[in-house]
C-alpha cells in the first residue's frame, strides 16, 4: 500500500516536472517565434524605409525625368562588360562613351531607390565585381570630362563632373560601407577636377555661377551616415534571419563555440541574436543624425553612446563595437572641399567672398592676393570671370 503511494506520488511528480518542462519549452518557442516575426517585420521596414528615403529627389538641372536612377546605372555597368583598362585611352573612351551617357541619364531621375550594392557584391573584392563596375564607370566619367575640358569644352567637362558628384552620392546613399568608399575616391576626383577647371581662365561667369548652384545643390544632399547605419543594421538583422555563420560578419577568427548563451535569453541562441540586434538598433536610432551637428558634438555623442562597460549580450557587441559603425569623417571631408569650391565659384561669377563654414564648423580660410580669391592652403586660386 505504502509501495504503491509512493509509486503514484512518483508518477504524479514526473508528470508534474514533464509538464512543467513541456510548458517551458512550449514557452521558449513561443517566445522564439514571436521575437523572430517582430524581427522580420523590423527587416522589412528598414528595407521600406531604405527604398523610399531619397523619393523623389532634387536633380542638379532641368526637370527631373520620371524613373529609378539605377535602372540606368545598372544599363551602364552592364556597357562596360569586357573593359579593359589597359586599351588605348582615346579608343576605350570612344567605346564606352555610352556608359557615361548612361550615367548621365540616371543623375537627372527623380528617384533613387537603394540597389542593394553589397547583396550584388557576393563578397568580391571591391575592385571586383559590381563594386568594381562602379569604380571603372566613374573613372571613365572622370577622364571624359578631362578630355572635354582638354578639346576646349570646358562647360560641358565641369557639367560632367558634377554630374559624377551626384552619382557618387547615389552610390554613397545605397547603405554600404564598401560603395561609401568607392563613392568617396569618384567624390575626390571629381572635386579635384573642378578645382582645376575653375583655376583655369576659360570659364566664364555664368559657367561659375552654374557650378555654384550645383555645388550648393549636392552640399544640402551630400550623402549622410543615416544610409550607412541603416544598411548595417540590416545586414545585422538578414545575418540573423538567414541563419549565416558568425565568419560572414566578423571573418575566419570566428569562434561560435565559444559564445554561451544565459537565462537572459532563455538558454535560447535565436533569442541571444535577437535580443543583440534590438539593442544595436537602439544604439543606431541615436546615432542616425550625429552628423548633423559639429565633428565635436558628434565625437561627444558617440562617446556618450559607446559609453560604459562589456555589454552582457555577446551579439550586441559584434555588432556595435565602435570601430565597426563608421562616423561621418569621410563625409565630412567631402563636404567641406565642395564649400569651398563653392566659395571659388561665388567668386569667380560675382568677385565677391561667400561666408561659409566647412563641414567642421570652422570657417572656410581665404585671402586675396593680386586680385585673385586664395583658398586654404594656397592651392586654391581663383579671379573674378566676365561674360
Amino acid at each position: 500500500m505504502v509501495r504503491t503511494s509512493v509509486l503514484k506520488a512518483g508518477a504524479l511528480l514526473l508528470g508534474g516536472l514533464v509538464a512543467i518542462a513541456a510548458t517551458v519549452v512550449i514557452w521558449r518557442w513561443s517566445l522564439e517565434r514571436q521575437r523572430w516575426n517582430r524581427l522580420e517585420a523590423r527587416v522589412a521596414e528598414i528595407r521600406t524605409l531604405a527604398d523610399s528615403r531619397f523619393r523623389p529627389r532634387p536633380v542638379l538641372r532641368g526637370t527631373p525625368a520620371p524613373g529609378n536612377a539605377w535602372d540606368d546605372y545598372l544599363h551602364a555597368t552592364a556597357l562596360l562588360q569586357g573593359f579593359d583598362d589597359e586599351e588605348d585611352n582615346r579608343a576605350r573612351l570612344n567605346k564606352y562613351a555610352p556608359a557615361v551617357d548612361a550615367m548621365q541619364c540616371g543623375t537627372h531621375r527623380a528617384d533613387v531607390g537603394w540597389v542593394r550594392i553589397r547583396e550584388r557584391q557576393n563578397g568580391a573584392d571591391a575592385e571586383e565585381g559590381f563594386l568594381g563596375r562602379i569604380l571603372a564607370l566613374g573613372n571613365l566619367a572622370r577622364d571624359h570630362a578631362a578630355m572635354r575640358i582638354q578639346q576646349g569644352k570646358i562647360g560641358e567637362g565641369a557639367e560632367l563632373l558634377l554630374d559624377l558628384l551626384k552619382f557618387a552620392e547615389d552610390v554613397a546613399g545605397d547603405g554600404d560601407e564598401g560603395a561609401q568608399r568607392v563613392s568617396a575616391g569618384l567624390q575626390e576626383k571629381a572635386l579635384i577636377g573642378l578645382d582645376s577647371a575653375l583655376q583655369e581662365e576659360r570659364l566664364t561667369a555664368a559657367d561659375c555661377r552654374r557650378i555654384d548652384r550645383e555645388l550648393a545643390s549636392l552640399d544640402a544632399t551630400f550623402p549622410r551616415l543615416a544610409p550607412v547605419l541603416l544598411g548595417k543594421l540590416e545586414e545585422y538583422g538578414s545575418w540573423i534571419l538567414k541563419d549565416a555563420p558568425l565568419t560572414d560578419l566578423v571573418g575566419c577568427k570566428a569562434n561560435p563555440a565559444g559564445i554561451q548563451v544565459g537565462w537572459r535569453e532563455a538558454y535560447s541562441h535565436p533569442l541571444m541574436k535577437i535580443a543583440g540586434f534590438d539593442q544595436t538598433d537602439a544604439l543606431v536610432a541615436r546615432l542616425l543624425k550625429s552628423d548633423e551637428g559639429t565633428k565635436e558634438e558628434e565625437t561627444a555623442l558617440r562617446d556618450r553612446v559607446f559609453a560604459g562597460g562589456e555589454p552582457a549580450n555577446v551579439y550586441f557587441r559584434i555588432f556595435a563595437r565602435s570601430e565597426y559603425i563608421p562616423d561621418s569623417g569621410r563625409f565630412r571631408g567631402m563636404r567641406s572641399f565642395i564649400r569651398m569650391l563653392r566659395v571659388a565659384a561665388h567668386f569667380g561669377a560675382t568677385g565677391e567672398v561667400l561666408e561659409l563654414a566647412d563641414a567642421s564648423g570652422s570657417k572656410i580660410g581665404h585671402g586675396l592676393e593680386d586680385g585673385k580669391l586664395v583658398l586654404w592652403d594656397g592651392r586654391t586660386r581663383i579671379s573674378r570671370r566676365h561674360d
